[in-house]
């Protein structure tokens, strides 16, 4: 009757369907190597007959001394391809007599492992650039707020130098009055007042020059308060622009936050045990 081994060897065929690419199979015993199947990615040759004793640390020798499935997943680094080791222990009346061991390519993973930890990468720089908008825009809406607050101050400047302006105005006008009855009071007195007469013109065109030089810095003044009034609209409206951005910016870093927290589980869950 054929033993365990005899029957793990028959079914080997049966075996290596089970993978999609090819694997390297070996089968030990006890004692040596009993069976070896090469593939093209494994460039190494482990004769039939090799002594286990020369196959220290690997999956197939501790299947053997531990009586369990072993698995380990090696990097590229050894054969230019990831690869993954896998081996079962071959029982036979509850004694262990053996074990078989697959090898197969494992550069998919490898590939979706690198692609975890460039997606990582590229998700960092946008997290930090992100953040240094963010703070950016923070500066930026500091900087229009102090901006919006000298505006303010600004036109209370203003409302103050229109309130002198209007006093000065109202002095002019008093002057023009004042001209007036002195020149009426001058001619009353016909020689004895040409020179208060004189006096009397001169206050007058005083008056007058006050009163147009008022009007024409008040209508400076209005010009500049709208001015500043525009700019101050404009100012609060890219305020808001701003910080509507930031925090729209801040939501992009909490998302990529997030993606770089997936991506990272991703990378450790392929980790390699080298």
């Amino acid at each position: 009757m054929p033993t365990m081994l005899e029957h793990v060897l028959a079914a080997i065929p049966v075996y290596k369907q089970c993978y999609t690419d090819e694997p390297v199979v070996i089968v030990i015993d006890r004692s040596q190597v009993v069976h070896f199947e090469k593939a093209s990615f494994y460039p190494s040759e482990i004769p039939v007959g090799t002594p286990i004793s020369s196959l220290q640390g690997t999956v197939l020798l501790k299947s053997l001394e531990l009586g369990e499935r072993v698995a380990e997943e090696r990097d590229a680094s050894r054969f230019g391809t990831a690869y993954l080791s896998i081996a079962s222990p071959i029982r036979e009346d509850g004694a262990v007599v053996g074990a078989i061991g697959f090898i197969v390519p494992n550069t998919r993973l490898d590939t979706l492992r690198a692609g975890a930890a460039d997606l990582s990468g590229v998700i960092q720089e946008m997290s930090a650039t992100g953040e240094e908008i963010t703070a950016a825009g923070a500066h930026i809406a500091e900087r229009l707020a102090e901006q919006a607050a000298e505006s303010v101050l600004l036109l209370e400047r203003l409302k103050k130098a229109g309130a002198v302006l209007a006093s000065v105005k109202e002095i002019a006008e008093q002057s023009q009055l004042l001209g007036l009855n002195a020149a009426l009071e001058a001619a009353r007195a016909g020689e004895h007042g040409l020179g208060f007469g004189v006096v009397s013109t001169e206050i007058r065109k005083l008056g007058e020059y006050s009163k147009a030089a008022v009007g024409q810095i008040t209508e400076h003044f209005r010009s500049m308060e709208e001015s500043i009034r525009a700019m101050d609209g404009t100012i609060g409206e890219i305020a808001r622009e701003s910080r509507g951005a930031s925090a729209g910016m801040e939501e992009f870093s909490r998302a990529f936050e997030h993606i770089a927290d997936v991506s990272q589980r991703l990378s450790d869950s392929t980790g390699y045990e080298r």
